[in-house]
């Protein structure tokens, strides 16, 4: 319910253990905060980790449309819908 602690928390555990794969949770606040490019910069991140992910596909695609990648976000729905 709190995007900037979610930030903090996330941020916080890729510290100590930076294999924690925490950047989409990053993204996924950054997104509720309607701040779109950084969501962009954390769920690119976290599509390499979690290519078959439709949350993080849809994340992301929804982040290039608000930023009017209308192509990019495209290309994201359809690896979400594939």
């Amino acid at each position: 319910g709190n995007p900037y602690e979610a930030i903090r928390v996330f941020k916080n555990s890729i510290m100590l253990d930076p294999l924690h794969k925490s950047t989409g949770g990053i993204g996924f606040a950054y997104f509720t905060m309607g701040e779109y490019e950084h969501a962009v910069e954390y769920i690119e991140k976290a599509v390499k980790d979690y290519p078959y992910d439709y949350r993080v596909l849809a994340v992301l695609a929804a982040s290039y449309a608000h930023l009017g990648y209308d192509e990019k976000a495209r290309k994201a729905w359809e690896e979400h819908s594939s």
